[in-house]
């Protein structure tokens, strides 16, 4: 019954820890997208 109980929150975690990575990426390609049109701009 352990190993049925332990699954879920292993999934869990690694969830999480995808989850924080994606949104890092997503502040990271905004941030280099603002800094690129502002280039173009200039």
């Amino acid at each position: 019954m352990s190993g049925t109980f332990n699954n879920p929150v292993n999934n869990h975690t690694i969830d999480v820890s995808s989850l924080k990575q994606g949104v890092y990426y997503v502040k990271l390609i905004t941030k280099y997208s603002e800094f690129t049109t502002v280039l173009i701009k200039n």
